[in-house]
């Protein structure tokens, strides 16, 4: 009891000296604020895979899933009554447990190792199914298993990429070895050379499908034979970095535009969180990415209140892009110049209101508008 006491201790003692630490400082309440005032992640997309539209349960990936499931239900049935079956019931075993295999594969083929279809969560929710069935038929807890499952689950915990791609092999390959543990032994009929070979091959395959993909379908840009733009002509800190030229021309444009608006604090609002370090800028706003669910408790308050002391102190530029994100992504057409009356790209409004709080000059810049006091 003392030991587990100990180790409980253990556990608790960084977060137990975090919440001391801030007592002490006087911002207990704004700690418990600001911890209860946001918006949580708590894997929604991925505990309700289908629940938000079923028929996705017939299409692929999540088709694959169906098919495991009742593939494993099958199996458990099988497994149950032991050797009873006789040769039977182990042929059926080793049957259902290819079947159940291919269904782990045609996943990770139907996924097409992008994370846009949701395989990922197709393949937690196999290794979901495969715990409590190799748990029964083993009579034991899959520990293992269960911290893979936990892991996933925890990798899924995002705002953003809120499914745990970047665990899907560990996934497949958990799937397998807990279906394998559930049929009845057999003589070892290969060789290891055989057993290693086999296993190179798939993963030297499964890494080139990775790599094209990877070639094909960028992270919010276009594919690699397309990015023939290098960011390292704008700024050293980017070199290296190929883009889209619709991107270049953006980030190119945020840097003429300090050239001809020198200020010691920079902002560019709202998705141009890289320009900071990049550029080498000064933000005076406490949020350098202003995201729809960062913006909770006073945040906007407080976003609006340095708006004022902007006013009062001077020496700022905060630019407003009028070009979405999403556009540049797909290689969308950015003006070389705008009005000074153009609608500036905005989550909830706070940019606007950051916009028409400040007092400064007003300056537009390729495609941006924004507010200059010298």
């Amino acid at each position: 009891v003392v030991r587990v006491l100990l180790d409980l201790l253990a556990l608790g003692a960084p977060g137990l000296a975090y919440v001391a630490w801030v007592a002490l400082g006087g911002g207990f309440a704004e700690m418990v604020e600001q911890l209860t005032g946001g918006v949580p992640a708590y894997g929604e997309r991925l505990l309700g895979l289908w629940l938000a539209d079923p028929e996705v349960l017939t299409k692929a990936p999540v088709r694959e899933l169906g098919f495991f499931a009742v593939i494993a239900v099958v199996l458990l049935a099988v497994r149950l009554p032991g050797d009873r079956l006789g040769a039977a019931g182990r042929v059926a075993s080793w049957l259902l447990v290819l079947a159940g295999a291919a269904a782990v594969v045609w996943t990770v083929v139907d996924g097409r190792f992008t994370g846009s279809s949701r395989w990922a969560d197709v393949l937690w929710w196999i290794v979901a199914v495969s715990v409590p069935v190799n748990a029964a038929v083993a009579r034991k807890v899959p520990w293992a298993g269960l911290l893979v499952l936990a892991t996933g689950f925890m990798t899924s915990l995002s705002w953003g990429n809120d499914t745990p791609t970047l665990l899907t092999g560990t996934l497949a390959l958990t799937a397998l070895l807990l279906l394998s543990h559930v049929v009845p032994p057999r003589p070892r009929l290969a060789r290891r050379w055989v057993t290693a070979t086999a296993g190179l091959t798939a993963v030297a395959v499964c890494g080139w499908v990775v790599v094209a993909r990877h070639d094909q379908a960028a992270y919010l840009d276009l594919g690699h034979d397309r990015l023939t733009a290098d960011l390292g002509d704008v700024s050293p800190a980017m070199s290296g970095i190929r883009t889209n030229p619709s991107t270049y021309a953006y980030v190119r444009q945020i840097r003429d535009c300090l050239d001809r608006f020198p200020a010691p604090r920079t902002a560019v609002l709202p998705d141009n969180a890289f320009a900071y370090p990049a550029f080498g800028l000064t933000n005076p706003f406490p949020l350098e990415w202003p995201l729809p669910l960062e913006i909770v408790g006073d945040a906007p308050q407080r976003m609006l209140a340095k708006s004022d002391e902007l006013n009062r102190e001077g020496g700022y530029l905060v630019l407003f892009q009028t070009v979405p994100s999403r556009l540049l992504a797909t290689g969308g057409p950015v003006p070389a110049e705008v009005p000074a009356d153009t609608p500036v790209f905005t989550y909830l409004g706070l940019e606007r209101a950051i916009q028409a709080r400040l007092t400064g000059r007003v300056v537009t810049c390729g495609s941006f508008v924004g507010k200059y006091a010298p």
